[in-house]
């Protein structure tokens, strides 16, 4: 996967757009037209790759995918179209391809130099959430949790906005809670985790 960017479009939906290097092999060279290849969201093709020819057996080629995500469209899956005009007729076969959840569950995110500051009586968790590859500019709740998954507290960002040249700097006030109890921190989008870090050894 070469990206995945997650970016607000409005109050209610986020457009995805992911970007992927393909490798297609077959057993048998042929001088004939490849299949073509359609990614199908919402009854939609959102991307696609033909193959020029069958004549090698490995073709590389980069798909890229976009498309809206709404509230209530977390449960939906991607589906795969593959399309072949064998000479005497076309064949066409469609099977799911990935569900939301797992596709944005890849988005990569790394946290840096994680401590804790006091500021006027009160302490705050402070880190650094950086991408070397993707973007993320949607509302992120970001969750903090202990040992056995208990949500200790959390807190959505409206201006979240991470990509390879841009750093976002939380700051979550943990006054009351035991930093040395945090186990997990979460990130979500439209209740998708995005992210997890597990915290200690």
């Amino acid at each position: 996967m070469e990206y995945i960017n997650v970016t607000q479009e409005n109050n209610e939906s986020i457009r995805v757009s992911v970007k992927v290097l393909v490798n297609i092999t077959w057993n048998k060279t042929a001088p004939i037209k490849g299949p073509n290849y359609e990614v199908v969201w919402k009854n939609k093709t959102v991307g696609k790759i033909n193959i020029e020819s069958m004549n090698k057996p490995l073709v590389n080629k980069v798909l890229t995918i976009k498309f809206l995500v709404n509230k209530n469209d977390l449960s939906e899956r991607l589906y795969l179209s593959v399309m072949m005009d064998t000479g005497i007729g076309k064949i066409k076969i469609t099977q799911p391809a990935v569900n939301v959840s797992s596709l944005l569950s890849q988005t990569k995110l790394l946290i840096e130099k994680i401590q804790v500051e006091k500021y006027q009586g009160k302490d705050y968790l402070v880190f650094n959430v950086s991408s070397p590859r993707d973007v993320v500019k949607a509302p992120v709740k970001i969750i903090l949790m202990d040992q056995d998954g208990r949500v200790l507290m959390d807190k959505v960002y409206e201006d979240f906005y991470v990509s390879p040249n841009n750093k976002y700097t939380v700051s979550l006030d943990i006054t009351g809670i035991d930093p040395g109890s945090i186990r997990y921190i979460e990130f979500s989008v439209y209740g998708i985790r995005i992210a997890l870090f597990t915290l200690g050894g």
